[in-house]
Parts: C-alpha cells; structure tokens; sequence
C-alpha cells in the first residue's frame, strides 16, 4: 500500500510542477522578465532565454509531463491491481484520473496564470536544469517526427512595431488604456518611417533675419515673428547660417550693448531632408538644440524642423499661446470636415478611419493640400475638386497660391 502511495504521490508532483512550468513559460511577459530582471538579473536572463525558444522550452517540459502520466498511471494501475485484482480496478481508474486532473493540471495551471512573477522567480533554476535535461530527449522526438511534419514553415514574425501597436489597440480593447494614449501610441510609431520632409515647417513660412538688418530694427522684427529664436541668412534663404535667440537679444538690450546680429546668431544644423525623425531626435540630443535647417539634395534651403514638430507627430497638434489659434479640423456633418491644407495625410487618414490607404498616399506628399495638388497635377484654385479612394477633395479658401482649407468627406459606404 505505501508503494502504491509512493508511486501515486510522485506522479501527482511532477506532474503537477511540469503544468506549474509551461503555464508560467505561457503566461509570463516581456515585461514580467524585466521586472523580475530589476531584483535578481541572473534569474531574469534565465527566463529571456527560455522564452526565447519558448517552443521548444515547453516541449521539452512536456515530455517529462506526459512521460510522468503514462509510467505513473500504468505502475500505479499495476500495484493496485496486485493488491486488490480486478474488484475495484474501475472505481480506482476514475478517482486517480480525478486526482491528476485537478491536482496535477487544473491547479497547479491556476496558480501560474495568476502568479506568473512569483512562480517564474521561485522555480527558475529548476526549470533550466528540467528543460536542458530533457533537451535530447525533445530533440530525438522532433527528428524521429520530422518525416511525418515535414519541416516546419519559416514563422512570420511581426516586427516591433507592429507588436506594440497590436498590444496597444488590445489594451484599448480591454479598457486598460484611453483612447488617446492608444492614438499617441500608435503616432509614436511613426517616428521610425517618418521624415524631416514630413514634419518641416515649409521655406515659404520661414521668418528669418537678414545679417545686414539695422540694428534698431532686429527686436522690432523679433517681436514681429513671435517666436523665442529665430534663423539668420546672408544674401538669402539658402544661406541660413545661425539662430538669434530672444534671450541673447534681451540681455544685450537690458547690458545696452549694440546689436551685432552676426556676433549673436548661434551656429545652425544642417539636416537633409531625407532625415528619419527618430535620427533628428539624436541629433537635438548631441546638439543640444531644439531646431534645424532642412536642406534638400540640391544644398538649398528647404525649411525648418523643430522638436514641437516631432512632438506633435505624436502627440498631435500643441498651440502656442501667444500665437492666434484657428482650428485646423472642424466637423461639418457626419461624414465631411473642413480641414486645414497643413493638416498631415496621416492625421487625416486618422480622422476619417481609413489606416489602410497609408501605402496609397503618393511619394514626397505629406500634407492635404500636397495630396490634392498631387491629384489635380495644377494649381488649385477654389471651388476645385478631386476625389482619392472614397475621399471627396473640394478647395474652399486659397492663401495666396497655397491650399489654405479643404472640405474632405467620405463618398459612398466608407464609415467615418
């Protein structure tokens, strides 16, 4: 009898710890393993590398599982019979397969799923010694099976991106995050395929100074613009050669000091146009400076980038209060909106739901009125209308030959 118990109680244990193992592999996160890595970085390098080949960890683990099940039913269905023959054999099979479902599986299951962290850092070494013991025997399996599975397909895997926004757009799907944390998520994104080109502010709205400005005439100009720095060219805009920022010009007015405009301008950086957002970012970093001149492949001046720029990619538009604010997005009816030509093709890809036309915007086009020029190949003038994959374009308000605003609506059954 005490063997049977013997034999009963060791099948139930590693049974049960081999469930306790592929239940923690399965529900432990990366993020689980990096807080576990802050308190004891061996056993969380344990745990990256067993999630590595997550796969091949849990195989591994299960055959040792099953390999328990199998010996400790058929030995423990041998003894019993021994002690008692054939007269409850039946009743033993059901209550012993009880005992292992709930003991062995159901539980042990139950109490990774919700103590990933907890039970991922207690059984660590356990788990590496069990997976790197059972590895030969896993591999043996996985070749003596290969003729009949053929070679496995190579996995698609989905780049980090993509990863982040598809748990994002879960977490908003489960309530854990709003709306728009789900939307700065998903913008921030963008910074990886994003360029200066797409975020710049144009050559044709750049404020600038010439260096030969008179002096008496360099606040009045500054205060004009309304910005904390302003570029400062020689000849003209392709030689934008530094910045003159308010506070040099405040302190040497407050020490009645004469205006040198060329002695003030601090050196400027220079950034192609071609620049990916997440590099301009490093560049801000290294310069330590907040804004650059974009040029483009001729040497000439493009326009301007700043770091509000790249903040409002993800975060959307920011306004400055000491600028008048006019809105750039105003809702017309359910499906129509009238919108600035400024307004990037992505926001309004966002605006209208329609993510999947992301591949179809034309190359070098990064705003409204960009995209309608694009499609009407003149200048535009009021009234014009232009229609792009279910999106209806009618020109409402020019600024001088630009596209100043855009009645945008959704054609036919594209929802909104």
């Amino acid at each position: 009898m005490w063997l049977l118990i013997a034999i009963i109680g060791g099948t139930l244990f590693v049974s049960a710890f081999c469930a306790l193992i592929e239940a923690t592999l399965a529900s432990l996160r990366p993020d689980d393993i990096a807080k576990i890595a802050e308190r004891r970085p061996r056993i969380g390098a344990l745990w990256y590398d067993l999630k590595t080949d997550a796969a091949r960890s849990v195989a591994a683990v299960r055959v040792l599982h099953v390999a328990a099940l199998v010996v400790g039913s058929v030995v423990a269905g041998f003894q019993f019979g021994r002690l008692d023959g054939d007269t409850g054999f039946g009743t033993f099979v059901v209550v012993f397969a009880f005992i292992v479902l709930l003991c062995a599986e159901v539980l042990p299951r139950c109490v990774a799923a919700g103590h990933a962290r907890a039970a991922a850092t207690a059984f660590a070494w356990p788990t590496a010694w069990l997976v790197r013991a059972m590895g030969p025997f896993e591999t043996a399996l996985r070749l003596i099976g290969r003729p009949f599975i053929g070679s496995p397909a190579p996995a698609h895997l989905p780049s980090t991106a993509d990863e982040i926004a598809s748990l994002s757009r879960r977490a908003l799907l489960s309530g854990e995050i709003s709306a728009e944390q789900d939307r700065i998520v998903r913008r921030g994104m963008r910074l990886s395929t994003s360029t200066v080109r797409d975020v710049m502010r144009p050559r044709v709205d750049i404020d600038a100074l010439d260096v030969d400005m008179p002096p008496e005439e360099v606040a009045g100009a500054m205060a004009v613009a309304g910005f904390a720095r302003i570029p400062v060219y020689e000849g003209d805009l392709d030689h934008i050669f530094g910045f003159i920022y308010i506070k040099d010009l405040l302190l040497e007015l407050h020490m009645h000091r004469p205006i040198d405009v060329r002695r003030l301008a601090r050196p400027a950086v220079l950034v192609p146009e071609t620049l990916g957002l997440d590099d301009l970012l490093t560049i801000f970093r290294r310069e330590r400076t907040q804004m650059a001149v974009v040029l483009d492949e001729h040497g000439g001046t493009e326009g301007l980038v700043t770091l509000e720029d790249v903040l409002e990619e993800i975060a959307g538009d920011i306004h400055d209060e000491h600028r008048p604010q006019e809105a750039e997005i105003v809702r017309r009816g359910e499906s129509s909106w009238l919108v600035s030509g400024l307004v990037s093709v992505d926001d309004l890809l966002e605006l209208t739901g329609r993510f999947e036309l992301e591949s179809a915007v034309p190359p070098n086009v990064s705003t409204v009125a960009g995209l309608i020029q694009t499609l009407l190949d003149r200048i535009a003038t009021v009234g014009d209308r232009a229609t792009w994959h279910g999106l209806s374009f009618e020109v409402m308000k020019l600024d001088g030959l630009r596209i100043g605003h855009v009645l945008v609506t959704i054609e036919g059954n594209h929802p909104g």
